[in-house]
């Protein structure tokens, strides 16, 4: 899993774009610590996986390169954080 440092600064003209359709996406509304409303996004590529398990369960995955991303956004600070892609094994 790679991790970027919180202050990091990203150029996304020179990132690849994602194609968010071909991705299964799990959605989890939570409460954090603070009080606070997030939803903790899981993507998988479509078709890759096990296809319903996103369903029932939350999904991780170990592996994956970038077919299996995550990230949480804050809706009460309008920021995300914790924004991880998976290696290859």
């Amino acid at each position: 899993m790679v991790n970027l440092p919180r202050n990091q600064v990203v150029n996304f003209s020179e990132i690849p774009t994602m194609q968010l359709d071909s991705y299964d996406r799990q959605y989890v509304a939570v409460i954090n610590q603070q009080k606070e409303r997030e939803v903790w996004v899981n993507c998988e590529c479509r078709g890759k996986y096990d296809t319903d398990s996103y369903k029932y369960r939350l999904v991780d995955a170990d592996d994956g390169g970038d077919c299996y991303f995550r990230v949480k956004v804050n809706l009460d600070k309008h920021k995300y954080h914790s924004l991880s892609v998976n290696g290859e094994a």
